[in-house]
């Protein structure tokens, strides 16, 4: 049976246990120091010689990429009418919506009345109608139609807007067989517009709907001899 002896003091075991952590704190941070100076010596390596690169590279391309589109013949055609395509769709909204004329006819006109011509000015904002109807009174009832005519705008939120203004039954004519009109007017360009959401209110008393459509009863060519 083999005996040990433990021949160190305890300030002795103390002394080589503080030198051995001491050892193990100079080689942590000897090791810290070390990758501390890896990472500085990749970033400069980075910032000085990778973007340099990179942005020398990136700048011989852009100058190679300008030379060979300078090269193209008609360049500046080409351009012009690139420009041209771009514009387009805001010159497309600028454009009158003229279809929307015939689902405002058929909410103003009342029953009877036939329109015979229709003609629209956009450079004035003028409109003229003109048509036949059983009698005076069924025109007076289009022209009340026409003067008491609103909109609103859910485009811009504007309410009871007057669609139609210096609303005149410039000539009107009658026989045993009825009566011809003539209606002119000017109109809100907003009525036509592409970019506006525009809903047509007519009174109750004068709102008489008719049928809509080309082939419908309210267009009709006017009768021989007529304006």
């Amino acid at each position: 049976m083999a005996v040990q002896f433990n021949l160190l003091p305890d300030v002795k075991y103390q002394y080589l246990r503080a030198k051995q952590l001491q050892r193990l704190a100079v080689s942590g941070a000897s090791i810290a120091v070390a990758v501390c100076v890896v990472v500085i010596i990749l970033l400069v390596l980075w910032v000085d010689v990778w973007q340099k690169h990179t942005i020398s590279s990136t700048t011989d391309n852009i100058r190679t990429a300008a030379a060979k589109i300078e090269s193209i013949n008609g360049l500046d055609k080409i351009i012009t009418v690139q420009s041209q395509l771009d514009s387009l769709p805001s010159l497309y909204a600028q454009d009158p919506q003229v279809s929307r004329i015939f689902g405002y006819i058929t909410q103003l006109t009342p029953p009877n009345v036939t329109i015979g011509d229709l003609q629209l000015d956009f450079t004035q904002d003028t409109m003229e109608i003109r048509g036949s109807a059983p009698g005076l009174d069924d025109v007076n009832a289009y022209t009340d139609s026409l003067k008491s005519a609103t909109y609103n705008d859910k485009t811009s939120g504007a309410t009871g807007v007057q669609a139609f203004t210096s609303v005149v039954l410039s000539s009107f004519s009658r026989d045993d067989k009825g009566a011809t009109y003539t209606i002119d007017m000017n109109f809100d360009p907003l009525l036509f517009q592409a970019s506006e959401n525009i809903t047509l209110y007519v009174p109750q008393k004068t709102n008489l709907p008719q049928v809509p459509g080309l082939n419908g009863s309210i267009f009709k060519a006017l009768p021989k001899g007529g304006q």
